[in-house]
């Protein structure tokens, strides 16, 4: 009955399970309160450890749920504000980009300010620890983390929305994606919120443009690479923006293959639920019928009153955003199964945003015992300083006591759920498959 008993183990697989273990086993002997509280007090640690190495080697085929506008690591954002386009007002505490300069008052250009410091690298650690999502020691709560959370979101928007910055992020973040072992991302992304230099709105057409030309660059070296928009509504905006982003997808339908479908996103306990749009998102289904599909975010709460995974299910979702609430209603959990609806699990993003304290109760760990279908993603992971995804494996793998067949089997789900066409999957298979023995060299060659 295990969720893993599919996957038979090759003699050189055990091999590596055994060895892998045997680190994970030195690690606990080292300092039995690994992982245990405050995120970043063991990122570093684990970051720098062998079995963060062997589990960056492991190809991991699809990414299911990274949002488009946290993936891009923080030293890559400090990086664009070396740009003479880049300017910041410490009293409104935000950039401001533009090619032609600046003339709001309080704005002054970051390279000027890095000539006021007396170390310009101590002012780029100013930057970063802006831009990072660093809760307190003792936070326990995660509506007080979010709060900080959704403000990242706004500091760092000029340099995601700018042109020219997001044109390099797409790239960045993809090549990132790609030295880590993925092939297929799907992005979570909002769309029109982009600007030239005289601040005007760039045109749909031209933001599908710089996706699809960033894919084409990149599949010259990796044919098998796919890039994959769902398109998101903010519930904290209101219907208007909602319904504005379905329209951009509409309008997006009929110029690239891209855009796979829709979302609803923000903070779930405190923000109008999936019912408040519903008939939105209704229309949006009779508009488009069986073309466009929901991956919607729910079960991201712990309030038993909470509905979104009904409606989510009731709305035909292919996937589940997070869903560890699915643990509380067992009746979902055999539609769940049933559906083949596979939860895109995110242990980084629910630890440091206080959802789940201690990652080895977290709630996925039992539906995977019970045969619900997971996979591992990195969520925001731009402002946790997490690298990518290896490091929500890496948790996933300390944390619920997994083996190298149940590893296996997440990076397998995250292919057979992801929405790439039958024909693709068959090719990824193969290409998985060989990447699988040279990762299985790898590891056996260099531990």
């Amino acid at each position: 009955m295990h969720f893993s008993s599919d996957i038979k183990l090759s003699d050189k697989a055990i091999a590596v399970q055994n060895k892998m273990n045997a680190l994970r086993e030195k690690m606990f002997q080292k300092d039995k309160s690994l992982n245990i509280g405050n995120y970043y007090r063991w990122r570093d640690t684990l970051l720098n450890s062998e079995l963060y190495d062997i589990l960056y080697h492991m190809p991991k085929p699809a990414i299911h749920h990274a949002h488009l506008t946290a993936c891009a690591t923080i030293d890559f954002l400090i990086y664009l504000t070396r740009f003479d386009s880049v300017y910041y007002s410490e009293q409104e505490n935000n950039f401001y980009c533009s090619g032609k300069g600046c003339t709001k008052d309080g704005y002054i250009k970051v390279n000027t300010l890095r000539q006021y410091w007396k170390d310009s690298t101590e002012f780029d650690s100013w930057l970063a620890k802006k831009l990072e999502l660093r809760p307190a020691e003792d936070c326990q709560e995660d509506h007080k983390v979010w709060q900080s959370f959704q403000y990242k979101f706004m500091l760092s928007a000029q340099l995601y929305s700018y042109k020219p910055f997001f044109e390099k992020i797409v790239y960045k973040v993809c090549r990132d994606f790609l030295r880590e072992g993925v092939t297929v991302v799907e992005f979570k992304h909002i769309f029109g919120t982009l600007f030239d230099d005289d601040h005007k709105p760039v045109s749909l057409q031209e933001e599908i443009q710089i996706l699809f030309d960033t894919q084409k660059v990149i599949q010259q070296r990796f044919p098998l690479f796919k890039m994959k928009i769902i398109v998101c509504g903010l519930k904290i905006v209101g219907r208007d923006f909602v319904q504005n982003q379905i329209e951009l997808l509409l309008q997006a339908d009929k110029l690239t293959n891209m855009v796979i479908g829709f979302d609803l996103v923000c903070e779930e306990d405190y923000n109008p639920g999936t019912d408040h749009f519903l008939d939105q998102i209704y229309d949006l289904k009779l508009r488009i019928g069986d073309k466009f599909a929901v991956f919607m975010h729910a079960g991201e709460s712990y309030q038993r009153t909470n509905t979104e995974l009904y409606d989510a299910i009731l709305l035909g979702t292919k996937r589940i955003g997070h869903g560890f609430a699915l643990s509380m209603h067992p009746n979902l959990i055999e539609i769940v199964k049933e559906k083949k609806i596979c939860i895109e699990c995110c242990p980084v993003s629910n630890k440091i945003l206080c959802c789940v304290n201690d990652l080895r109760l977290h709630p996925v760990r039992s539906l995977l015992a019970r045969g619900v279908p997971v996979s591992i993603n990195p969520d925001d992971h731009g402002f946790f300083q997490s690298n990518g995804v290896t490091l929500d494996y890496l948790y996933a793998y300390l944390e619920w006591g997994l083996d190298l067949s149940d590893l296996k089997k997440l990076c397998l789900n995250s292919l057979e759920y992801s929405t790439i066409t039958e024909a693709e999957k068959v090719e990824m298979r193969k290409f998985f498959d060989w990447r699988w023995r040279r990762f299985l060299s790898y590891v056996r060659g260099k531990y």
